[in-house]
C-alpha cells in the first residue's frame, strides 16, 4: 500500500490529465474513494486529489464506522478506540476488540453480556446498555450515557452511583 501511495504522490496533475481515462479505487480503512474520469477532466482529477489527501490524513477514519455499532461508542471519556490497547487507535486489539471482531463487529447479546476485560462489569454495563437492548439500526439512546467506561480496560469501570435503577427482562443482570 505504501508503495502505491508513493507512486501516486509522485505523479503530477499534468501526467494525470494526459490519461484518456482513469479508474482509481483506493481503500483505506473503511473508506472507499472511486473516481471515473474522462479525458482532460480537471474537476474529476482535482476531486480525486482532494479525496486522497482527506482520506490519508483523517486520523479517525477507521473508528467512525465502529463507534456507530456500539452503544456510547463515541462517549467513553478519553478513549477514541475502545477496541484497541492504544486508546487513540491502531495497533493490537484489546480483549473487547477481539471479542467484538469475533461477533462479526456487531453488538450482540453475547458481546453485551460478556465481561471482556474481566473487571466485574459486563460490556453492556460499561457502555450503558445493561439489558442489551440497544441496536445500531435504530441507534436509540442507551439506558445511560454518563459514567460509561472502556470494556477493554480492566482498570476502567463505570461508576455504579450514576446508574439509574433498572430491571432487565432479557439479560442476566439487574440492579435496584
Amino acid at each position: 500500500m505504501a508503495g502505491l501511495i508513493a507512486r501516486m504522490v509522485a505523479l503530477d496533475f499534468k501526467a494525470l490529465n494526459s490519461l484518456e481515462w482513469a479508474d482509481l479505487l483506493l481503500i483505506y480503512g473503511s473508506h472507499q474513494v472511486k473516481l471515473r474520469s474522462t479525458q482532460n477532466d480537471d474537476t474529476a482529477i482535482g476531486t480525486a486529489a482532494v479525496s486522497l489527501v482527506s482520506v490519508l490524513f483523517d486520523p479517525a477514519t477507521g473508528y467512525e464506522s465502529f463507534v456507530a455499532k456500539l452503544p456510547n461508542g463515541d462517549n467513553v471519556s478519553g478513549v477514541e478506540a475502545i477496541g484497541h490497547v492504544n486508546v487513540n487507535g491502531g495497533g493490537p486489539r484489546n480483549a473487547f476488540g477481539v471479542d467484538f471482531d469475533a461477533m462479526g463487529q456487531a453488538w450482540t447479546m453475547k458481546l453485551c453480556e460478556a465481561d471482556s476485560d474481566g473487571d466485574g462489569q459486563t460490556n453492556g454495563e460499561e457502555l450503558g446498555d445493561p439489558c442489551c437492548e440497544w441496536d445500531d439500526e435504530t441507534a436509540s439512546t442507551p439506558r445511560w450515557t454518563e459514567g460509561v467506561s472502556n470494556p477493554g480496560d480492566d482498570s476502567s469501570t463505570s461508576d455504579k452511583s450514576l446508574w439509574p435503577a433498572y430491571e432487565c427482562s432479557n439479560a442476566k443482570v439487574s440492579a435496584v
